[in-house]
């Protein structure tokens, strides 16, 4: 085992900080405390965090184990490795560490869906509110006595709009956006 033999385990492969492990739980836990920047800003971090372990992984050369007769790559066998090949040796993942990162991705991933989903409903739902709002107004004969509040005056909708753009959901900004600056037109 790889994991009883200390120049193994402590030289060639790497280590993955403990937060990534828990950092799905936690980006839930914001989400379903409707805490999207915390949640969006511990997201963007992560991915950052194993795209660029998964990116160095890749980019590794294959690891020189016995004689230069026999040049194999090391993928988690437990062929012994030479001193100096050891302490020269570039950082690889365990097979189960590979596995758990792209899982964490793919985890990521489905979390940044399911939050761009949610604000971009409650973007929907707050210009359609204004909407009927608007138009109840407007039916009101004594509405044109009162001063009414531009819905692009309200602002609201910023840092919505801001996180979809940042979670790269453009397109969802950009519906949203745009139905919230159509309210002004109405007016």
């Amino acid at each position: 085992d790889e994991s009883d033999n200390p120049a193994v385990s402590q030289s060639s492969h790497v280590e993955i900080a403990p937060w990534i492990t828990d950092v799905i739980e936690e980006a839930s836990a914001f989400i379903k405390e409707s805490r999207y920047s915390d949640a969006t800003d511990l997201i963007l971090k992560a991915k950052t965090e194993v795209a660029g372990i998964l990116a160095a992984h890749e980019t590794t050369p294959p690891i020189v184990t016995t004689s230069s007769s026999l040049r194999t790559r090391n993928t988690g066998s437990t062929a012994p490795l030479s001193s100096s090949t050891t302490s020269n040796s570039p950082k690889k993942l365990h097979k189960k560490q590979q596995a758990l990162l792209q899982r964490t991705n793919l985890q990521l991933d489905a979390l940044m869906d399911r939050m761009s989903k949610r604000l971009a409903e409650n973007l929907r739902r707050k210009n359609e509110a204004l909407k009927a709002s608007a138009k109840r107004e407007r039916a009101d004969p004594l509405s044109t006595l009162a001063p009414l509040v531009s819905p692009v005056c309200l602002n609201d909708d910023a840092v919505a709009l801001h996180l979809l753009v940042k979670l790269g959901r453009y397109q969802e900004a950009a519906i949203a956006y745009a139905a919230r600056r159509s309210l002004l037109l109405s007016e």
